[in-house]
């Protein structure tokens, strides 16, 4: 089983356990507000970026009444055509997020700082040859957001970070113009930072 199948079924389990917590006992506004609150860990994945290849999982834990840390693992895979040339790539990353809520829950709007890195590995077409090449970036910055938060577990995470990255392409340099053709549509590297995530509170 490839590491897609496995991040798909993961979020298949995901939605199967939130549809199960929610099957109780009906909770007046106070009992739910209580549960939440016992909430300190969360896992989530970002639904949305399997369009596009991107598979994305994070878990927060509450390491005080105001405070998280959050480890995020992304796996991206390219296939694309741009001016007839064929491009494919693999790409991993690894985030670390500290974040600062303003209430002492993982339901609660946050500001933070976090350090991405990731590679890449690609190849690509310039006519009748093949060339390869290598990225690395690694990037910090702070970012803002906010977990809305069901007390059957249930949430959703909202987050826009931005930063300054550096990077370091491998290519040889009769490919640089082929490549650069390539990056101007699609863009590997960057300071951005986003999330919009689904996952389940415990």
């Amino acid at each position: 089983m490839n590491l897609k199948k496995v991040l798909v079924l993961v979020i298949c389990l995901l939605f199967v356990s939130v549809a199960s917590a929610q099957e109780g006992k009906i909770l007046t506004q106070n009992e739910k507000d209580s549960k939440i609150a016992t909430f300190k860990q969360s896992v989530n994945s970002c639904p949305g970026g399997l369009i596009f290849g991107v598979y994305s999982i994070n878990y927060e834990r509450m390491i005080k009444p105001k405070h998280g840390l959050v480890a995020r693992f992304d796996f991206e895979d390219i296939l694309a055509k741009y001016s007839g040339d064929k491009f494919e790539a693999t790409g991993l990353g690894f985030i670390l997020n500290y974040r600062r809520h303003f209430s002492p829950s993982l339901k609660s709007f946050y500001l933070g700082s976090y350090a991405r890195y990731r590679v890449y590995d690609g190849t690509g077409e310039d006519g009748p040859d093949e060339f390869n090449f290598d990225i690395t970036e690694f990037t910090i910055g702070l970012n803002a957001g906010k977990r809305w938060v069901w007390s059957s577990g249930f949430n959703i995470n909202f987050m826009l970070g931005y930063g300054i990255a550096f990077t370091e392409t491998k290519v040889e340099e009769i490919y640089e113009a082929a490549y650069d053709n390539f990056t101007d549509k699609y863009s590997f590297e960057g300071p951005m930072l986003g999330e919009f995530s689904i996952g389940w509170a415990f």
